[in-house]
Parts: structure tokens; sequence; C-alpha cells
């Protein structure tokens, strides 16, 4: 590790504030593009380096080690000091939703894993295998022993361009007039129903008049589901026929389902948006759906959030919805928020646990996938 001069400790002792967050813990994944200017602050230089200077493709990648950014003391000497760093990414500049990127330094260069990085990606920006652009920012910490000195602000260090992997899963994407039918305003895919390729489920909000389509694979127009492809089990949006695509007619939030069964008539349903509280901190405990108390109450706009009932206890937070009346395999339609984000469980493992307090609330955003509990 490079050491740093008594100067330079006493320069940040005044800059700089007192932490004892444990600057290693959640991390997650940065990307590359156009890079801001160089950011200096007390002796330091802070920029990307190595693998985040040029664009990132997860799958070319035959290393999953990236180095990312690095810093240059200006005088040298002080033995036993450090320097290292929590990265986080976003998909905007204000930095709204965040993902921390798990770090390791050496010689006062920060590096990340790519398996991190391609996560951190879909979280941002969904299970989309297209060059999205990342925002990188970092908290610069100074260690001396068994303490650690952190900067009070972190440094906007620039932007990246990451691709992540292709989905191992089969897809379903909705596009449409919500998104000016074009595929570069699609973050999100449907999400698979957990041990079922065939079906996928997602909650949406809908105008009046917009029109439709669900296709199997991203940015890829063939084999499109529209109005005269499929049959519809459950529909509460009075929908119709427009050219082929699926006209809503009631504007509001609905679980849409897709089952694509092979060579079966695909079956789209649109039910009744109903997330539940589960387990130890709701009304009705593991019995899903038993109880209207543990259900979220539903948001009027677009850009609403639906709110859950209050926590009954100090517990694990579970949440779900319930495709096709399957209130008992609830586990396979569940979902979590992590660093104020949306991640649904789909055909992954059993999630980690979120402890949550009792008289708290989750907030749930389906329109940008951004969920908090408080």
């Amino acid at each position: 590790m490079k050491k740093f001069s008594i100067y330079v400790m006493a320069v940040l002792a005044i800059c700089l504030t007192a932490c004892d967050e444990d600057y290693n813990k959640h991390i997650a994944d940065p990307q590359a593009y156009p890079q801001e200017e160089k950011q200096s602050f007390a002796g330091f230089t802070i920029a990307f380096d190595g693998d985040f200077t040029s664009a990132i493709t997860i799958a070319d990648l035959e290393n999953d080690v990236l180095t990312a950014l690095k810093a240059t003391a200006t005088p040298e000497v002080a033995e036993g000091s450090s320097v290292t760093y929590r990265i986080q990414v976003s998909d905007t500049e204000d930095f709204e939703k965040v993902v921390d990127l798990p770090t390791t330094t050496e010689d006062n260069v920060a590096m990340v894993n790519a398996t991190g990085l391609d996560e951190a990606v879909k979280t941002l920006f969904g299970k989309v295998e297209e060059a999205q652009i990342v925002y990188v920012r970092t908290y610069v910490y100074i260690l001396d022993g068994t303490s650690a000195v952190m900067a009070p602000d972190p440094y906007l260090v620039g932007t990246v361009a990451v691709t992540p992997t292709p989905p191992d899963d089969p897809t379903m994407y909705i596009i449409g007039s919500p998104w000016n039918w074009g595929w570069e305003n699609v973050k999100f895919s449907m999400v698979m129903v957990n041990g079922n390729p065939s079906k996928f489920w997602s909650i949406q909000y809908f105008d009046a008049e917009d029109e439709i389509k669900f296709f199997p694979e991203y940015d890829n127009w063939e084999n499109g589901i529209g109005y005269s492809e499929a049959s519809f089990s459950v529909e509460t949006a009075q929908i119709s026929d427009a050219g082929g695509n699926i006209k809503i007619g009631k504007a509001g939030w609905y679980l849409v389902v897709v089952t694509v069964e092979e060579g079966e008539t695909p079956v789209v349903e649109f039910d009744e948006p109903n997330v539940w509280l589960v387990g130890e901190t709701s009304t009705g405990g593991w019995n899903v759906g038993s109880e209207d108390a543990d259900k979220f109450t539903v948001p009027a706009t677009a850009d609403g959030e639906f709110i859950s009932p209050i926590f009954k206890a100090n517990n694990e937070l579970r949440m779900c919805v319930i495709v096709d009346g399957d209130a008992g395999n609830w586990w396979k339609y569940e979902f979590m928020i992590f660093n104020n984000q949306i991640v649904y469980r789909g055909n992954d493992g059993d999630q980690e646990r979120v402890n949550v307090e009792e008289g708290q609330r989750a907030y749930l955003n389906f329109s940008d996938n951004t969920g908090r509990i408080e």
C-alpha cells in the first residue's frame, strides 16, 4: 500500500469525517463509458483505471477481477496508513437508485469482480442484453491501524458502458405505446415463475388506449404475442383488438401473466394487482392470501407506491404476488428489497433475508422497480 505523509493526514483530519460504518459491506457492479475529469482532494487524484477506462462486455472477459479506480497521493511517507474505497453505481447522475459494489483495494487501486458487476447492472436495468451507461461514484476511506476516516461526500468518477451477460432462463418482454415501441425504453423483462419456464408475470400500469404486445426475446420482433395470437383467461382490463395489438380499455394497475406452453395457444391474463405481506410480520402468517389485512394498497397513478400494512413484529420481511390462485406456492412469486431495489426471486434460489421492525412498512414502486422500508 502507498504510504501518506503526516501533512496529508493532518489535512484529512480537517477535511474528512470519522465513520464507523463497514465500508466492505454490500457490493454490486459498475460499468464504463465517457469519463469525468479526475477528482482531487487533500492531495488525492481519483480516476478510472484498467478495465474501467473502456466499455465492458461481461461475456467477453477472461478474468473475473476487474481493475476499477485508482488514487495517487502527493507527499509520500506516514507508515501504516492506506486508502480503500466503497464504490457505488447508479443508472442516473443523481444516484436515486444505488447499488454498492463489493470492492477490494491494493496499492491504492480498487478492484471489483465481473460477476458482481453483471448482477449490479441487471439490478439497475433489468435482464436486458445491451450496453447500459452506468454512473460510478466512490467514498474514500483512510485506514490507520483499526480506525477509519471517511471523506464526508462521495466523488463522482464518471460513467462506464457495461453489457451484461444474456439471461440464462427463458424470457418474456412487454413492449408497446407506453414505451413508444422502442426497445431502448424497455428496461425490465417479465419475471419467470420459479421452476416453470413457460409462465411469466409482471405488475404493470396501463393508460386507457395503450397498445401492447409480448415478445420472448429482447429487440427481436419475431414470435410476437398480440391479440390474435393469444387467448385471455382472466381479463379485467377491457381489452380489444387494435390491428393485432392488445388495446387496454381501462386504465390502472394489473398483474399481467403470460403462459406459453409449447404447441398451445399463449394465454394472457390481466388480473387484480394484489401484493401480499407474508410470514411473521403479517396478520395471516404463512397462510398466504387468507387475510385482506395483508394486502398492499394499490396506487391510483403510474408513479405511485404500493404500501404494505404495518409490520406486526420484528422479523424477516417476505412479500409476494399470487399467480393463478397458487397461494400454497407463494415463494415462487416472491421478491425482496435490496439497496432500495426490488429484486425478484424468479427462477433463482432462496433470497437473502431482510429484517424489519414492528411498525415499519414496505413501499414499492413497480414503475422503476424501486422500494424502501421505513
